[in-house]
């Protein structure tokens, strides 16, 4: 497939390349359709194996903004500086450092700069731009300073004109899309998330020689009580004398939530839930392996709240795991839990996506447009409280291994994980990159938009 061959395209991410899975997965389908790829965004978490392995996908990384003041007013009076310096850098990475692309496709958010940049890049060398809205920038900067804020408003606008200005949009849900369209005049084709090959449920030998390897790697201490000491037993199976594999029959729930740590996570109503379980759990209730993964600001706060918690039939441990490490610990797993509830009550947790590609049923926190990915009782179950949660989870696992619910439920996940990430992109995204290179713009037309920049960034610093 080379509908795209030979075509340099700029990914721009503007954030932690190796935590913006989609964004990989965009530069992969890329990739597979002959295109040049140049991924622009941050270092920190190692991508995937196949974006480093790909020869057709380079990475530039940007020198990021190293001061994070807790302090608000701090905060607030060094924005301005963060914006120019990060305008900055990418400025000159789209015109020094790559070659000039012909399409443009930068993640939104974050907004501030990259969406005026990368419409600066387009309009100087004629490329096509492609904004694939994640979610609105300006709401996410409103959990912060709240949504009366001066420079909340100032981000809605700005990301309101902006956006309206790309040759093509992208957006996560229909949800996203109606309100791009009605409030904004934004048309954008949806490109639902949905998990790649990599996601799938493990076999037993696969599980066993997993779990052999990260008990021995130590991360799984935090339950080291529950280890079994005898070699050929792992948290879940056992090597049979004959060399065939089976599951524990005493074997925890294993269950999986991956999360950012972020404000628009309720991750204290998990720890709420785990405890009323553990309180109420009989001495045959099932035992729960609980594996946090991720990365965020409230990661070391919550570490110290589990740490309060004396649980008998509970264990939490917290990990961050190697990109190609995540798909296997969800292919072991029995359940996820989900925390997400979006700043805009518009996008959608890609992590219950990885989670489904892995056949894993899901409980999540409801939230609007959360149907658009989770139906209630089909491939998981909803709830807004963690006594809800508990409820969910001691009437789905009460007769844990044999468990008729979370089997019906599975059923539904296969039908969903059945539209991979390639196929939904070939078919939603793949026309949106067959638009050819606009011709040059005229110098009016970019003297007007530059003129236009700068008192936009005079009215900030002002």
């Amino acid at each position: 497939m080379t509908e795209l061959q030979g075509k340099p395209v700029a990914v721009v991410v503007l954030g932690d390349i190796g935590r913006s899975p989609r964004m990989q997965y965009h530069s992969l389908s890329l990739a597979s359709h002959g295109a040049e790829v140049s991924i622009i965004g941050y270092p920190g978490s190692s991508p995937m194996d196949e974006i480093l392995a790909t020869d057709d996908i380079s990475i530039r990384h940007l020198h990021e903004w190293k001061f994070r003041p807790k302090s608000r007013l701090l905060f607030l009076a060094l924005l301005p500086f963060r914006v120019l310096y990060e305008s900055l850098a990418l400025f000159i990475t789209l015109f020094c450092l790559i070659r000039t692309p012909e399409i443009i496709l930068v993640q939104n958010p974050p907004s501030i700069p990259s969406l005026i940049i990368c419409k600066l890049a387009s309009l100087f060398t004629g490329s096509v731009l492609i904004i694939d809205w994640h979610n609105f920038g300006y709401t996410i900067l409103g959990l912060r300073l709240g949504r009366s804020h001066i420079y909340v408003q100032i981000a809605y606008w700005y990301e309101r004109i902006s956006g309206r200005m790309a040759d093509q949009n992208l957006c996560v849900t229909t949800a996203m899309q109606n309100e791009l369209k009605t409030v904004w005049q934004i048309n954008a084709v949806v490109l639902h998330d949905r998990a790649p090959e990599r996601f799938r449920r493990l076999t037993l030998p696969e599980i066993h020689s997993f779990y052999l390897s990260i008990q021995k790697s130590g991360m799984l201490k935090g339950m080291s009580d529950w280890l079994p000491e005898d070699a050929s037993k792992t948290l879940l199976t056992q090597q049979l004398p004959d060399g065939s594999i089976k599951y524990l029959s005493d074997r925890p729930v294993l269950i999986i939530s991956s999360t950012s740590y972020s404000p628009d996570e309720d991750f204290q109503m998990l720890l709420d839930c785990l405890a009323a379980y553990d309180k109420e759990a009989s001495d045959t209730a099932p035992k729960l392996a609980v594996v946090i993964t991720g990365k965020g600001p409230l990661k070391e706060y919550f570490a110290q709240a589990m740490s309060r918690l004396r649980l008998t039939r509970v264990r939490i441990i917290q990990v961050w795991l190697r990109a190609e490490d995540y798909p296997r610990i969800l292919g072991c797993s029995d359940l996820g839990i989900s925390l997400h509830t979006s700043s805009s009550g518009l996008d959608l947790p890609m992590k219950v996506v990885d989670m489904f590609g892995s056949g894993l049923p899901v409980c999540a926190v409801n939230f609007n447009c959360l149907n658009e990915l989770l139906v209630h009782k089909k491939n998981g179950l909803v709830f807004s409280t963690s006594t809800e949660l508990k409820e969910q989870l001691q009437d789905l696992l009460s007769e844990f291994p044999v468990c008729k619910q979370l089997s019906t439920m599975q059923k539904g996940v296969a039908e969903f994980a059945s539209v991979r990430w390639d196929e939904s992109w070939d078919k939603n995204a793949l026309p949106c990159f067959k638009q050819t290179s606009k011709p040059f713009r005229t110098m009016f037309s970019m003297a007007i938009f530059i003129l236009a920049c700068l008192i936009f960034v005079s009215y900030i610093l002002h």
